[in-house]
């Protein structure tokens, strides 16, 4: 049961068994006996293996049912109702309504495949250029976008980047840090840095502000300073949150 449920998790994160081996620090030969049923890892190392491949030693074991579920993209819905509401709710152009609905389509082709026998790596990656995409369009304004449009479509592109992002670089790197690990942190973070750059660009390519005043350069560098603080008091009430977090952890009561 071990070596079937291994090899099996394996193909589905579209892993060989060389990339497997280098991940775990032993040789090819090593991961094909433990496929082959010739050998088996010891504890330690079937714990490692359990890590890399997100699931419990007890499903790689053959003892509970799969939960390589854990894997999917679990804001691919949520994308998808605010795209929807969006196009429902916000009056636009013909071009943008057309926009929208190729968007829309886009999104529910990626989670569709999410329920196909289809290595997730290739869905991780389509939903990480549709999330690129929609927040390049955001910036481009692409067919007169208004603001509603644009907040709509950077947040969407956050959440599908930043998941996908961090799904891919767990299956291709070993994050151990616990923060790296924070699936909940990385999304918060990387919708964060989306918004925020979304603000600057705004900034600098607006002509009129929120007043009615006319842009120039020194409202703009004004502008970019109240953002720049803005970020640096989020980043410093997170390195405080860490700080406390970390403490609390060396120092249990």
């Amino acid at each position: 049961m071990f070596e079937q449920t291994l090899r099996q998790t394996r193909q589905q994160r579209g892993m060989t068994q060389q990339q497997l081996a280098e991940r775990m620090f032993v040789s090819r030969q090593t991961v094909s006996s433990w496929e082959t049923g010739r050998n088996l890892p010891n504890l330690e190392t079937l714990a490692g293996l359990a890590e890399l491949l997100d699931v419990s030693t007890d499903y790689l074991l053959g003892r509970q049912s799969n939960d390589v579920e854990k894997q999917k993209l679990a804001c691919l819905p949520t994308a998808v109702a605010i795209a929807v509401i969006i196009r429902l709710v916000i009056p636009t152009t013909a071009e943008m309504l057309v926009l929208s609905d190729a968007m829309i389509v886009s999104l529910l082709v990626i989670l569709g495949c999410e329920h196909k026998p289809i290595k997730q790596r290739y869905t991780q990656i389509a939903s990480f250029t549709v999330g690129l995409l929609m927040v390049a369009i955001a910036w481009g304004q692409i067919f007169g976008m208004d603001v509603g449009n644009q907040l709509a479509y950077v947040v969407i592109g956050a959440l599908l980047t930043s998941e996908s992002a961090w799904l891919l670089c767990q299956d291709r790197f070993r994050l151990r840090s616990g923060l790296l690990k924070n699936k909940a942190w990385w999304i918060a973070n990387g919708m964060l840095g989306f918004l925020i750059a979304s603000g600057g660009v705004w900034i600098l390519i607006r002509h009129v502000d929120g007043s009615g005043h006319i842009e120039n350069t020194g409202s703009r560098l004004l502008a970019l300073g109240v953002l720049g603080v803005f970020t640096a008091g989020i980043v410093v009430v997170e390195l405080v949150i860490y700080a406390v977090i970390r403490r609390a952890r060396r120092f249990p009561r």
